[in-house]
């Protein structure tokens, strides 16, 4: 009779072990698909829009922009997001960059828009990311461009600049130094190699979805600083 109890006893951790994060995890997710339904329904970009929220078409790929100024006469400006952000993060920049002339596009790169998210690691590659950006630069005809980029972006734009720097007008890369330095202190020093661990952290299945979705995206919100016990 003991031992009947003590099954009962382990079967009932197990369970509250299992059904607990689950319930964090299927109960935070998008079932909706809001944010998805939301890019769909926004226009296809045209040559003679200007100011807003658009889709263009790349290939396969579907990806959201948000331009400013683009029926200005001056210079064009690429801007790209780091991780975990996207487009949204450059709204002031395009504000102010149109004021002053500019044409300015940012775009939520490869695996963050919704209709530009191929299955399989081997698609994220950052010649891949590269491609999108001379992409995007092309179908929108900035035939030269100044290119900004913040973390996991400015990674991407030092490839830019490696890879084709005839496009580049000018390259400002924000909080990552050259790939080669950076890249050489990730492999070589401790330090880096803590603060940048995360990164295969990130790389392991289904783990890192849980941690960011469940909890009402609550590890989200702490990593981007929204933390309400602060």
């Amino acid at each position: 009779m003991r031992w009947k109890y003590i099954k009962w006893a382990i079967f009932s951790i197990v369970a509250v072990l299992i059904l607990i994060p689950s319930y964090n995890y299927f109960g935070s997710i998008d079932w909706d698909k809001k944010h998805s339904n939301r890019i769909a329904e926004l226009p296809v970009f045209q040559e003679a829009d200007d100011t807003g929220e658009f889709r263009l078409q790349i290939g396969e790929l579907e990806f959201l922009i948000r331009v400013a100024g683009m029926q200005n006469e001056g210079p064009a400006v690429v801007l790209l997001h780091g991780f975990p952000e996207s487009s949204i993060m450059w709204t002031d920049v395009l504000k102010e960059a149109a004021k002053e002339g500019y044409r300015v596009i940012a775009f939520d790169q490869r695996g963050y828009s919704p209709g530009a998210r191929p299955k399989g690691a081997e698609h994220y590659h950052i010649t891949e990311l590269t491609n999108d950006v001379i992409a995007v630069a092309n179908q929108l005809g900035f035939e030269a461009f100044h290119l900004v980029g913040h973390d996991w972006g400015a990674v991407v734009s030092w490839n830019v600049a490696m890879q084709h720097p005839k496009r580049l007008n000018s390259l400002t890369a924000l909080a990552i130094p050259h790939t080669g330095v950076f890249f050489d202190a990730v492999r070589n020093h401790p330090e880096q190699q803590q603060r940048s661990g995360y990164m295969k952290t990130f790389q392991k299945p289904f783990l890192v979805e849980y941690k960011f979705i469940a909890n009402e995206q609550e590890f989200f919100k702490i990593m981007m600083g929204d933390n309400p016990k602060d």
